[in-house]
């Protein structure tokens, strides 16, 4: 190894290691002003939830779904989706 490729590869390690300090510090600040938290915390439960899948052809499926007190059977489709019920949640 010369002089020259070494040198350069100094230049590559210090480098690399600048970006991910710039990268560590981002993310440290992105931390402490609350960016880039999920949009669903704790402070706000989740009001849907998909309860059960089940398929029932090769392109199409059943969903039932779940809104606040109340559950939707939903035939979902490559092209369309059909409610087929909604009841209320026992």
């Amino acid at each position: 190894m010369d002089f020259i490729s070494a040198s350069y590869l100094v230049r590559w390690v210090l480098a690399l290691l600048a970006v991910l300090l710039l990268m560590g510090g981002m993310v440290l600040l992105m931390q402490r002003l609350r960016l880039g938290t999920p949009l669903h915390s704790s402070k706000h439960p989740r009001r849907l939830k998909v309860l059960e899948t089940l398929p029932v052809g090769q392109r199409h499926r059943v969903s039932l779904i779940q809104c606040d007190d109340q559950e939707h059977l939903v035939l979902l489709g490559p092209h369309t989706d059909t409610l087929l019920t909604t009841g209320k949640k026992k």
